[in-house]
């Protein structure tokens, strides 16, 4: 009988081939140039080095990184302050040889050290940045589209009592009780006190006690906000047939579930307690997996009720739970706040809502005449930041009352412009003239001169040699470019051939989406003041009612005749704190008028989403079946618990929980960079953990992340 555990490593297929490098070290590093173009094209958009660290040829390993940034007129590397203050981004791929054989170009590393899959999508997202040309502490706020679809679970975990949103810190599980992150001040304290003092004598008693007495939440996230586990959300919606598809993957390395029993112990658990699909209904399920956008505690005759909902898929769900199980989840601080003020609300997530700001001189905007970055905004209120260039010329060198915007991600060309000055142009992007995009030069005094942006499609070579690009101007007149010395400025030889300077420049802007951006001060104050809103109402009675877009889909009996609780929870749900919300109970009753309230999000019912969900899966019935991967033989040799509890969840994805899916999108990312930590350890060593399991892995889930990212897009 063997008393050891056979430590040989299954078989797995390869997700990639390693190339075999010359037998000369010297010529490794132009190869390896050469065999990044070739596994990833798209790198063509950058700006690749090679950077070597270790080079043994007797051995035949080596090590070391390419180095992407964008395309830039300043030369800086990674970690260098000029490429710090200019804004430019870079990510490392991996270079690894060993045996005389290179590793696939499948991994990059950006600047926060994770390690996540080389595509196309993830590099633009790791090299794109909002303002293209320039830093500024001023942006315009995360308008992130996956944020938006998928509720964060990092942060703001608790609830206010009266509208006093606390965080609880996510930094350390276990141990001892978790402490708020942030506290309420004092002056917020006399604050809130002085606007309870001022509501009218009518209005309701349980507002102004939610007004004087802010919740304190030591023990909330213990209760409500420790990181779910992915399968146990999924697992009651799994099929009877990936249950049992999963179970004999397992069985096939049954041995190995023993050697890996840290990191398999708590997906077991969960596994085994798996039980066919329940009498509970669909929305039931997905709206308990959900991560919720807003939690209600309230005392009852008969106890306590806990009460939340997310504004992805609102159908709120209700848990009785007694005294003495609230104490010890929340304390007795909180539960003595519970019993006096009734209730205590809390809006999750980091897109909460603020009230506008009062604008000052610097803030208003201003018809754009001098170069630099500045704020705009399109006509659907968005605000956006970029570089402007007012004052274009022509290819015959005259200057036109027009303005080129652009960010790098949205471009407009149009007569007149407004927006609020926020930087100086440090660094203007610029690329090898070709598509569409704009000439431009940097003059001495710091401006920029730029001309009216032109097409470029192909090159032409003369009779002298000399090479010229051909192309269209805006106004469709076929052109002639070509890059000559000696000049001071563009000038027009002939009807059709323009000469460039040497020393001007071009601004790349193909792919970028046309916007049109407000052109008055007015109609961007009109815009701009309240992008997302609601009506609120309310009498002395206690009685509220929603109303407005974010809040139309639901229906309307259900958001008319509400009490201040329920009407506090509606609001936290469309990310209004509830400090806020109070304020605006009590002006509307103040005033006898309906008020507008701010918010970040909108409420979208169950029942619409099912239907929604309903018709994409008539529409393409197998896509679903597409996204899900049965990874659970890869899972059995992952010594990282976050990651296998992810990949196994990963075999239960059908179209009752791809909802629940989208919302653990940011916990998917995060089991990506633990599994590509592991994939770079394994390949320079690492010999426990089999490189073509996790080669799988990676990919599988990325296949998985990528198929989500387009749900989400669409929902949006």
């Amino acid at each position: 009988m063997n008393l050891f555990l056979d430590t040989k490593l299954p078989e797995f297929s390869k997700t990639a081939a390693e190339v075999t490098l010359p037998e000369d070290p010297s010529g490794w590093q132009q190869e390896i140039l050469q065999e990044i173009y070739k596994q990833a094209p798209f790198i063509a958009d950058y700006d690749p080095s090679v950077v070597m660290d270790r080079l043994d040829g007797e051995r035949g390993t080596a090590f070391g990184h390419i180095e992407v940034g964008n395309k830039t007129e300043l030369n800086v590397s990674q970690g260098d302050p000029a490429a710090q203050v200019a804004g430019i981004r870079h990510v490392r791929i991996p270079i690894i040889v060993r045996d005389g054989k290179l590793f696939p170009f499948d991994l990059m590393v950006t600047e926060d050290a994770k390690v996540f899959p080389l595509t196309e999508r993830r590099l633009r997202s790791a090299l794109f940045r909002p303002q293209v040309f320039d830093v500024t502490s001023r942006t315009p706020g995360d308008q992130s589209l996956i944020s938006a679809l998928s509720p964060p679970y990092r942060q703001n975990y608790g609830f206010g009592g009266g509208g006093a949103t606390m965080s609880a810190g996510m930094g350390k599980e276990g141990g001892a009780d978790p402490t708020p992150t942030r506290s309420i001040s004092a002056d917020d304290m006399a604050k809130m006190r002085a606007e309870a003092a001022a509501l009218p004598k009518s209005a309701p008693k349980a507002v102004a006690k939610a007004g004087a007495k802010p919740g304190l939440l030591g023990r909330a996230a213990a209760f409500f906000g420790k990181k779910a586990s992915i399968l146990e959300a999924v697992l009651p919606t799994a099929l009877e047939s990936d249950y049992t598809r999963t179970a004999e993957s397992l069985q096939e390395v049954a041995e190995w579930l023993v050697h890996n029993k840290e990191a398999m112990a708590h997906p077991l658990k969960v596994l085994s307690g798996f039980q066919p699909q329940a009498a509970r209904t669909l929305t039931e399920k997905v709206a308990h997996a959900l991560i919720p956008s807003v939690i209600q505690v309230a005392r009852t005759n008969e106890g306590y009720v806990v009460k939340k909902a997310s504004a992805q898929y609102w159908h709120p769900t209700i848990q009785r739970v007694d005294r003495g199980e609230l104490v010890r989840t929340v304390g007795a601080e909180v539960a003595l706040l519970i019993d006096k003020t009734g209730s205590v609300t809390s809006a999750m997530g980091e897109d909460l809502a603020s009230e506008p700001e009062e604008q000052t001189e610097s803030d208003t905007p201003k018809l754009i005449t001098d170069y630099g970055i500045y704020k705009v905004q399109d006509q659907e209120g968005k605000h956006l930041i970029g570089f402007a260039f007012p004052n274009l010329i022509d290819v015959e060198g005259h200057p036109l009352p027009m303005t080129l915007f652009t960010n790098g991600s949205q471009t407009a060309v149009q007569g007149e412009i407004v927006g609020v000055r926020v930087a100086e142009g440090l660094s203007v992007t610029t690329g090898r003239p070709k598509g569409y995009g704009a000439f431009y030069k940097v003059l001495p005094n710091g401006r920029v001169e730029a001309m009216v942006p032109m097409d470029l499609q192909m090159n032409f070579t003369g009779a002298d040699g000399q090479v010229a690009l051909v192309g269209h101007t805006m106004e469709g007149r076929e052109i002639q470019v070509s890059i000559e010395q000696g000049i001071q400025k563009p000038t027009l030889a002939d009807e059709q051939h323009l000469c460039i300077p040497e020393d001007w420049r071009w601004l790349p802007l193909e792919g970028t989406k046309a916007v049109s951006l407000v052109a008055h001060p007015d109609e961007y104050m009109k815009v701009a003041e309240i992008p997302l809103s609601v009506q609120l109402r309310g009498d002395a009675s206690g009685s509220f009612s929603i109303s407005g877009g974010p809040i139309e889909k639901v229906a309307k009996d259900e958001r008319e005749l509400l009490s201040m609780e329920d009407t506090l929870f509606y609001l936290a749900g469309l990310g209004v704190p509830p400090a806020i919300g109070i304020r605006k109970m009590a002006e509307t009753i103040q005033r006898m008028a309906p008020v507008t309230v701010a918010v970040s999000r909108d409420i979208s019912p169950s029942a619409l989403v099912n239907e929604e969900a309903i018709k994409t899966a008539s529409a393409s019935p197998s896509f679903t079946v597409k996204l899900r991967q049965n990874l659970a033989k890869e899972a059995a040799f992952v010594p990282d618990p976050l990651a296998v509890d992810t990949m196994l969840s990963l075999g239960f994805l059908n179209p009752e929980n791809v909802m629940t899916f989208v919302s653990y999108m940011p916990q998917l990312d995060e089991a990506q960079a633990h599994l590509g930590d592991l994939l770079v350890a394994a390949r320079l060593g690492l010999r426990e953990v089999p490189v073509y399991a996790l080669e799988r892995a990676m990919k599988g889930l990325e296949d998985v992340i990528e198929g989500l990212n387009v749900l989400a897009f669409q929902k949006n």
